[in-house]
């Protein structure tokens, strides 16, 4: 098997179209860390992630959006906290990656920070998880914008 990467597909149906046995990955979350681990359940689909994750070499999230195992052909969506993302085909039978559509981004991304994970003590003692993400060159008198949200949320869950 193939060793465990830090990105993760999420891929909806997680079975593909073709084959309801073919099953995909496994993918783990921890509320700690800013990657998911993806755990392969096969050679085949374990050698693929590793190609595509070889062919980016920036810290990215990536999404296969569609699947075809006749073709060998997959989509895949690649983006990061700083980019809104670019869509890619993924050829299985050669492991070529080749870009699709590039989105264009309304900000610069070179304008933009990059997200950190914190643990802040409340006020009861509870520790509480968090992402910070601060403007670049300014560290004082920085406002202050805090987005609750009720229970952890994923694109599989909703």
């Amino acid at each position: 098997m193939a060793k465990v990467s830090k990105r993760t597909p999420f891929t909806l149906p997680l079975f593909s179209r073709e084959r309801l046995a073919s099953v995909m990955p496994i993918a783990f979350a921890s509320s700690f860390e800013l990657t998911l681990r993806t755990y392969p359940l096969n050679d085949t689909f374990a050698g693929n992630w590793q190609k595509i994750n070889d062919h980016f070499t920036e810290d990215v999230e990536i999404t296969i959006t569609d699947r075809n195992e006749k073709t060998g052909l997959w989509q895949i969506h690649v983006a990061s906290d700083i980019d809104m993302g670019s869509d890619y085909r993924f050829n299985a039978k050669t492991g070529l990656v080749s870009l699709l559509l590039q989105q264009e981004a309304s900000i610069n991304p070179e304008l933009l920070s990059k997200r950190q994970s914190i643990t802040y003590q409340a006020r009861d003692g509870v520790n509480i998880q968090a992402y910070l993400t601060l403007p670049k060159g300014q560290s004082k008198n920085l406002p202050t914008i805090i987005l609750p949200h009720t229970a952890p949320w994923w694109p599989l869950v909703a």
